[in-house]
């Protein structure tokens, strides 16, 4: 019996690895790191919350990488710290509503990686105003076309924050009439 046991144990891992694997692929697709993919999704499929001892041996990554990229994962607020009565170590968990851990990823991604980008077109756009507006007329028309780009680009990145902070805002509870 002991060896159906090993062998379904060892089939369950093989699921396992398929289902961290896939997410770490998804990482990648959005543009962050396969092994955060990786350990965010071991901790997800987890039923227990692991050290980052059992993380680095499942995911036979090394400590300071699990290290770091634990820390970004906090950070992000995917993954949360867990204490265990009795033990010194830090043990984490996975948010477990895909929903809430994809608006606190794409919180973190508006404000460290769009809202700076919004800020930089909006300056922009005033130099080209500013620009424009003490330009030789041989410049002009130039100088507007340019100013009209960046524009649109700009409403573009207004109505893309709008749209992000409209998914990221947290959900309304239903209103009984």
């Amino acid at each position: 019996m002991s060896e159906k046991i090993d062998d379904s144990q060892t089939r369950l891992r093989e699921l396992e690895s398929r289902f961290i694997d896939g997410w770490g692929e998804l990482a990648l697709i959005w543009g962050t790191q396969r092994s955060g993919g990786r350990l965010h999704s071991l901790l997800f499929i987890s039923p227990d919350a692991l050290c980052a001892e059992e993380i680095g041996e499942r995911l036979q990554i090394s400590h300071g990488n699990t290290s770091t990229t634990v820390r970004q994962l906090l950070s992000s607020g995917v993954i949360r710290r867990v204490h265990r009565p009795g033990e010194r170590r830090a043990f984490f968990q996975s948010e477990p509503d895909p929903w809430q851990w994809m608006r606190n990823t794409i919180r973190v991604r508006r404000d460290r990686e769009v809202a700076p980008v919004f800020a930089a077109m909006r300056a922009l756009l005033q130099e080209i105003e500013a620009f424009e507006a003490g330009a030789p007329p041989e410049l002009i028309a130039e100088a507007r076309a340019m100013r009209d780009k960046v524009r649109t680009f700009y409403g573009f990145l207004e109505q893309l924050l709008k749209l992000i902070d409209s998914f990221v805002a947290p959900p309304q509870a239903p209103t009984h009439s």
